[in-house]
């Protein structure tokens, strides 16, 4: 016989938010334990499962509750859930808090080889110095940061086959990340607003892209890094029009 954490726990696997809906009406769903005494955000930034993630953060779930050893957030960044990491980060996620080994978020990521997590955290940390020090020197010691994080243009390799751009929008406010995964062939743009600290992320296929010449100036920026990829990955491939019906393709 199942039981409804089990049901929920398939629901959950198989990214399916009707389902949740269902099983969890008339409940709170940020109360259920759904798997060995863990939430069910937790469960879903473990397995990366982002649709049950949303469904379960707009139900109130929180990204820094404890779960005994670490709490959704950690989890996500210790599996390398790029996008489930910014959607708690979005929803109030606290990356500076430690687990029981003194470990952050980015910490967790970033013994795991996650650079692509580490580098959406890092602007997030805060200095664990800045509370022994006078406020007035802590603001002027933070005071620039933003601007300075705003104002730069760099790129930076994360794996062989992955490079991320870091670059400010202007006078706006907001700090750009594109990361480029040339073996997956996917591109995600993270947008960040300076002041709020609230993110933006999705991930698209390289070939949703009108930007040719910027895919090729991400595979130059890789190979620049030491990165290698094939040059056919930064290719836009086109798109074919489906054949009227009763007809073939066009010659």
């Amino acid at each position: 016989m199942f039981t409804l954490a089990s049901k929920i726990r398939t629901a959950i696997m198989n990214d399916d938010v009707p389902a949740l809906e269902k099983l969890t009406a008339g409940r709170n769903p940020a109360a259920l334990t759904v798997w060995e005494g863990h939430s069910g955000l937790f469960t879903a930034a473990r397995k990366g499962k982002r649709a049950a993630a949303q469904f379960f953060i707009e139900n109130g779930s929180d990204p820094n509750r404890d779960e005994g050893y670490w709490s959704p957030l950690q989890c996500a960044a210790y599996y390398g859930r790029l996008e489930i990491v910014a959607m708690m980060i979005k929803a109030g996620g606290d990356p500076n808090r430690r687990d029981n080994n003194e470990k952050t978020a980015r910490d967790l990521a970033e013994g795991r080889g996650f650079k692509d997590i580490v580098t959406l955290l890092t602007p997030y940390m805060k200095d664990p110095l800045a509370a022994l020090m006078p406020e007035s020197a802590a603001r002027e010691g933070t005071a620039e940061k933003p601007a300075a994080v705003a104002a730069g243009d760099s790129w930076s390799l994360l794996a062989e086959d992955t490079a991320a751009h870091v670059f400010g929008s202007g006078n706006t406010g907001y700090r750009i990340t594109e990361i480029f995964n040339f073996s997956a062939r996917e591109r995600t743009r993270i947008i960040s607003n300076l002041e709020t600290q609230a993110d933006d992320i999705k991930t698209v296929s390289f070939d949703t892209l009108a930007e040719g010449v910027a895919l090729a100036a991400a595979l130059a920026q890789l190979q620049r890094l030491g990165g290698k990829a094939d040059p056919e990955s930064a290719q836009i491939l086109p798109r074919l029009d489906k054949p009227q019906r009763g007809k073939g393709p066009a010659a």
